[in-house]
């Protein structure tokens, strides 16, 4: 008995960290600040992390009004801003202006990456947002 109460406590507690790790719920809206804190290869499960001696952290803030709105942010180097539509969990991010172009490799891959959304998932303060043909995703922290 002590070994199917293992088990069973065992099984839940992994479906519980499961559920709360990653992104699921097709959000109405992405209000709110959110700040890059790794890529995921979906195909492979590997992931990277932002570097450490970064001068600063990417950030992105989202300002919408019934699936439409802006966004305005920040690479490592440089600011940006975008309009985007967000219709079912489809983001379609338009117009994206950079103040430079001489962006380090993290913001760098941001701002392709950004630029190639196609699909988003938003649980708590997590966001998870697909590019690529969904083969990889970028998952963001909410700052406010």
């Amino acid at each position: 008995m002590k070994k199917y109460t293992f088990s069973l406590s065992l099984s839940l507690l992994l479906l519980g960290l499961l559920t709360f790790s990653s992104c699921k719920k097709t959000p109405d809206t992405l209000d709110g600040t959110w700040e890059l804190k790794k890529y995921k290869y979906m195909i492979t499960g590997a992931t990277g992390v932002a570097p450490k001696d970064l001068p600063r952290p990417v950030t992105i803030t989202f300002d919408d009004e019934d699936g439409n709105g802006t966004i305005t942010g920040q690479t490592v180097s440089h600011t940006f801003t975008a309009n985007y539509t967000l219709n079912d969990g489809t983001l379609e991010i338009t117009d994206y202006v950079a103040t430079g172009t001489d962006e380090e490799q993290w913001g760098s891959k941001f701002e392709t990456a950004i630029q190639n959304a196609k699909s988003v998932e938003k649980s708590g303060r997590k966001l998870c947002i697909y590019f690529n043909g969904s083969t990889q995703r970028m998952d963001l922290r909410c700052t406010n």
